[in-house]
């Protein structure tokens, strides 16, 4: 969705091909992902994965459309952070624990596990940054 040259350092698909061949190619493996999701016939699961990618697209629409107090704000930033990236952490942790038939409470647990490490690993890319240096989870 944007105009990013590089991802992690590598070539990104929208720079070599142009952005309709990667979006096509994003639909495609979302649409391979949603046919493995369903295979698994567990409604609690889709709804899990199908709620990741509502929120992904929140998050998208909360960082194209920020105005400037938005852009220095913390609280907007974890707040869109968790839409675009830890929502999938969280909820794919829950689905694992919910797959291993655990307790409702370690569910519980596998979710905030998968929210806080992205949490952490985003914070501490934007440490970096302040110090003039970024590792290769900010996205450069």
């Amino acid at each position: 969705l944007d105009d990013a040259e590089t991802r992690r350092g590598i070539s990104s698909l929208n720079a070599q091909s142009g952005n309709k061949l990667a979006i096509l190619a994003g639909d495609f493996l979302l649409a391979r992902a949603s046919v493995t999701l369903a295979s698994l016939q567990n409604t609690e699961i889709v709804e899990l994965l199908s709620r990741v990618l509502e929120h992904l697209v929140a998050g998208e629409v909360m960082q194209m459309s920020a105005g400037p107090e938005q852009l220095t704000s913390m609280a907007y930033y974890l707040d869109k952070t968790f839409y675009k990236t830890a929502s999938l952490m969280a909820n794919s942790s829950r689905a694992v624990a919910i797959l291993g038939e655990q307790q409702p409470e370690v569910c519980d647990l596998a979710w905030q596990y998968g929210r806080h490490l992205v949490r952490a690993v985003f914070l501490g890319g934007v440490s970096k940054q302040s110090a003039g240096g970024c590792a290769w989870w900010c996205g450069t």
